[in-house]
């Protein structure tokens, strides 16, 4: 068998392994992507108050910034309740992100922050509080909103100004 006829054996076999790669990395961009835009629309809809995005919350476990808005929601004895409840949580929340002077186009760098079996969370950095928005969706099953929570950007670990032992002298300590 000479080289060129054993490199004509291995195109196929390369171009099927290639094929597979490229359809798994779609795929996986696909749903990355979907998650993605899932929760972007689920926040524009927060964020203007437009009550069409009702439906896209898990109300009976919903957790928005600190507060379990499932248990409020799940104690309302009607649905007329509960049907008021969704619609007013959906103006105010709007009111009050208008109240901050937050705008939509200052929530940037949407992208999955982490993946578990269980649940999805995607990320947007809102620059202007130096801080990260996380919205979470189950991983299987039917999409809504469960979670939106902010998380602080990390705060730098203060420097010591202490004075070391033994004379010598650290770099915080010399300015």
């Amino acid at each position: 068998m000479t080289m060129t006829s054993r490199t004509r054996l291995m195109d196929p076999i390369s171009a099927a392994a290639l094929v597979a790669v490229v359809a798994a990395g779609a795929l996986f961009l696909a749903h990355r992507t979907s998650d993605i835009d899932f929760c972007r629309h689920v926040f524009r809809g927060l964020a203007t108050g437009s009550p069409a995005i009702q439906k896209r919350i898990d109300w009976e476990r919903f957790n928005a910034l600190g507060t379990d808005v499932g248990a409020t929601y799940r104690a309302l004895p009607t649905e007329k309740e509960r049907a008021n409840y969704r619609r007013s949580f959906i103006v105010y929340f709007a009111k009050g992100l208008q109240q901050t002077g937050a705008e939509l186009n200052q929530f940037v760098r949407w992208r999955l922050n982490s993946r578990t079996p269980e649940r999805v969370v995607v990320a947007v950095d809102y620059p202007a509080k130096r801080s990260t928005l996380l919205l979470t969706i189950p991983a299987s099953g039917k999409r809504r909103l469960q979670q939106i929570a902010w998380k602080l950007e990390e705060q730098r670990a203060p420097v010591s100004t202490e004075q070391p032992r033994h004379g010598r002298t650290t770099l915080a300590a010399q300015h």
